[in-house]
């Protein structure tokens, strides 16, 4: 009876730590700031609200290629358009550094866009 308590308890316990180890989507659009940070759990229908959401901006989003493994993202291909500007990059998500893109036209701030791997 111990044996079988003491199964559940750790079973249970490696399960619920499964559930932290990615992070989640980080999106963040306002009016001259746009940040987005694509993750493996990140499903289908929110690339596609996300698209949807930045059209509103005049900023254009194009999934090139993306593979899921269930629900996981495993790989993402994407192109961006805003301005006159043209940013494209992949990945494979094995790693856990923000990638994704930022692009910031805030009053007082030098404009930026990046498009890849999002360094802090």
């Amino acid at each position: 009876m111990k044996n079988n308590l003491l199964f559940v308890f750790v079973m249970t316990s490696l399960l619920w730590s499964c559930k932290f180890m990615y992070n989640e989507p980080y999106i963040k659009i306002e009016n001259d700031f746009v940040e987005v940070h694509f993750e493996r759990l990140m499903p289908k229908e929110t690339l596609e609200k996300l698209k949807n959401d930045l059209a509103s901006k005049n900023i254009v989003l194009d999934i090139i290629d993306a593979k899921y493994d269930g629900d996981k993202l495993n790989f993402l291909s994407f192109t961006v358009n805003y301005n006159g500007r043209t940013g494209a990059a992949s990945t494979f998500f094995v790693q856990n550094h923000p990638f994704g893109f930022i692009i910031d036209n805030r009053a007082g701030k030098p404009s930026r866009f990046v498009v890849g791997e999002l360094k802090e």
